[in-house]
């Protein structure tokens, strides 16, 4: 592997390699030369390597193909750079070997000039690349933890007993909730409807429970008329459960009740998910009977899941975001024009959008290598995040295509905002290659009408007008 700052020069003429590696060394970077495929074959063996390789392409003695194909093979982690003559035509079949860039000799900019800045952004590529491959390794890391952790580490509890009373709490409990939110010795029934555990525990009998239900009708039902207490867990019982002493044939008895059963099995089964002091809770209970089967509580487990919510979010806005630009990617603007659409057509809302292309992109990557256009790219999606109005939504649509949506904004409206950043996109200043420079934009633009009625429509009529725009001279706002 080469070290980071470290260029292999894979070079047949010595005095060009020596004439690049004294280049190199200006801006930084150490050299190892090798005059052929097969020299540099055993530096890459032998030679702590994990820099860039910088080669010509110049067969049979050295063979870019094989050189590609050595390092894919041996699954060395190495950026390489592949310099081609001017005759040189088929450039994308080293990309297709797994090239990082690919450089054009040149009469307008000397080669030698682009080598630096060529190097300089593998590296960074890879240190990217490297920094991403340890933040996922961290994060499948902290989720292996947190899963770990809750199945391994105490949950909050509490134990209401046979009578209703909160008895028993663990330190976990109250690091999760507050000390102030459980009070041991009261009635759950006691509590202020707000509580938090007399929610969570009456919340079977509170929500879709019989009184709200009344399909039975019967006045004399243990719960109707009595939804603050819970008959079995108290002394004295009600009517129908009068003569039945034990708890936990009371409960029985109520579950020969279908609208009972119904609602009790369902918040038994399934955890009770709530939002408390910014932590995501799940909260699940469980019967605790004696030996002879007799209820003589109930244990309400209390589980963190903020970690897991967490690593959610950070995953759904992965599946969301454009790694180069960190705009909003493909997937994201086309289900978002999708719901503006049909919200639009819903309420009589105007909608308007446009597709953003840049002029003449290919020149960028030809002249100074496809790091710098990337760069251009995310020079590009900072101006646009910085010029949308807060209710627009910017994204990558892929390439060199951006779309603005803009919802409320009538035609005239959208074709104002357009053109006001075509100016500011052509007088802004870009960093490609070694030298600063200017680049323009084309912009189709189209608005909601009566006669639309797929979303499919709006972004063929933008991207028309932006195939219209590059048609007339680029550099333009078109309007549909």
């Amino acid at each position: 592997m080469l070290s980071k700052n470290k260029v292999l020069i894979v070079w047949r003429n010595e005095e060009q390699a020596v004439q690049i590696g004294d280049r190199l060394k200006k801006e930084g970077f150490e050299a190892d030369l090798a005059g052929s495929y097969a020299e540099a074959l055993l530096l890459l063996s032998k030679v702590d390597h994990g820099g860039v390789v910088f080669t010509e392409h110049y067969p049979p003695r050295i063979n870019s193909y094989k050189l590609l194909s050595y390092i894919k093979e041996h699954h060395l982690e190495i950026p390489v750079i592949v310099m081609v003559a001017f005759e040189e035509e088929d450039v994308g079949a080293f990309f297709k070997k797994g090239a990082f860039d690919v450089i054009r000799k040149s009469r307008e900019v000397s080669f030698l000039a682009k080598v630096p800045y060529a190097v300089k952004k593998a590296i960074e590529e890879q240190r990217l690349r490297e920094e991403k491959r340890d933040a996922d390794r961290r994060l499948v890391r902290e989720k292996t933890i947190s899963e770990a952790l809750i199945q391994s580490v105490v949950n909050g509890v509490i134990f209401i007993n046979g009578k209703g009373v909160i008895e028993k709490i663990n330190v976990t409990l109250e690091s999760l909730l507050g000390k102030e939110i459980v009070q041991l010795g009261k009635n759950i029934c006691e509590l202020p409807e707000d509580t938090l555990i007399r929610t969570v525990f009456l919340k079977p009998f509170e929500k879709e429970a019989c009184w709200e239900i009344k399909q039975c009708a019967r006045e004399e039902c243990p719960m109707f008329g009595r939804r603050d207490c819970l008959c079995w867990f108290m002394e004295s019982a009600c009517i129908i459960c009068s003569g039945i002493t034990d708890p936990a044939d009371r409960l029985n008895f109520l579950l020969k009740c279908d609208v009972y059963k119904k609602a009790q099995e369902k918040y038994y089964t399934e955890p009770v998910e709530l939002e408390h002091n910014g932590k995501l809770l799940h909260i699940y209970r469980r019967n605790v009977m004696d030996e002879k089967g007799a209820l003589i509580g109930e244990i309400l487990d209390v589980v963190d899941m903020t970690p897991e919510k967490d690593f959610r979010e950070q995953l759904r806005m992965l599946s969301i975001t454009d790694p180069l630009t960190g705009l909003h990617n493909r997937r994201y603007i086309t289900q978002r024009v999708t719901e503006e659409f049909h919200e639009s057509k819903r309420y009589g809302r105007d909608l308007s959008l446009m597709i953003i292309d840049i002029d003449d992109f290919k020149k960028i990557n030809d002249t100074y290598g496809h790091p710098a256009g990337d760069e251009v790219l995310r020079q590009l999606a900072t101006v646009l995040e910085r010029e949308r109005r807060k209710s627009d939504v910017v994204g990558r649509y892929g390439g060199e295509e951006f779309v603005v949506i803009m919802p409320h904004t009538k035609k005239q409206e959208a074709a104002v905002m357009a053109e006001r950043l075509r100016k500011k996109i052509k007088t802004h200043e870009f960093s490609a290659g070694p030298e600063k420079s200017s680049l323009t934009i084309s912009i189709g633009v189209s608005s909601l009408t009566e006669n639309i009625y797929d979303v499919d429509d709006l972004l063929k009529i933008a991207d028309k007008a932006l195939y219209q725009a590059k048609g007339e001279g680029k550099n333009k706002v078109v309007v549909l």
